[in-house]
């Protein structure tokens, strides 16, 4: 595969990736920023910023205090 293909599916992947992301963690939080290729979420329940990849457990937290 030709690096200009190779950089081009990577480039799209990612953009695929991030927008089905923040479809998901929209729901529970807000994306708040990135930095460095991560996302970074805004908790609705506490406002805590969280990295998406830490998120799901987070909210699992997030609502065990809650209860």
């Amino acid at each position: 595969m030709s690096p200009l293909l190779n950089t081009l599916l990577s480039s799209l992947a990612h953009q695929i990736i991030s927008s089905e992301l923040a479809i998901t963690l929209t729901s529970s939080g807000k994306i708040k920023k990135r930095k460095g290729g991560m996302v970074k979420v805004l908790c609705k329940s506490c406002s805590t910023s969280v990295n998406s990849m830490v998120f799901t457990k987070h909210l699992e937290r997030c609502s065990h205090n809650q209860n």
